[in-house]
């Protein structure tokens, strides 16, 4: 059990040091922090995210998830689920209100960050 705890803790901290030297896909980051709202995720690239709902790949302006499609028309999204819409740093849309500050998402009473390459 305690080797399976450093190893998590090892590829948390290998992630969040990546994530900080390689830059970010600001789409890719938005979709999974702010549309998505998974447990946790992880952007490996500008279109590919692993993530508690399952792997998301990135087509231009189109999203596949575990639900299906997910088409981004510049700050709005039509999902599965429903439309949000992004004015500003907040996502509107159901289940509520996401708020993003940075990589860190917050809203339905928990929060995400969302490590980028």
């Amino acid at each position: 059990m305690l080797e399976f705890l450093r190893m998590k803790a090892t590829l948390l901290l290998i992630a969040v040091l990546v994530a900080q030297v390689m830059g970010e896909d600001e789409d890719m980051v938005n979709f999974v922090g702010g549309v998505l709202r998974p447990k946790w995720g992880v952007v490996l690239d500008e279109d590919t995210a692993i993530t508690s709902k399952g792997l998301v790949l990135r087509d231009k302006d189109v999203y596949i998830t575990s639900k299906g499609a997910c088409i981004q028309d510049g700050d709005v999204y039509v999902t599965p689920d429903g439309i949000i819409s992004k004015p500003s740093d907040i996502f509107v849309g159901k289940p509520g209100l996401v708020y993003k500050a940075g990589n860190s998402f917050f809203g339905g009473g928990r929060g995400i960050y969302v490590p980028s390459r």
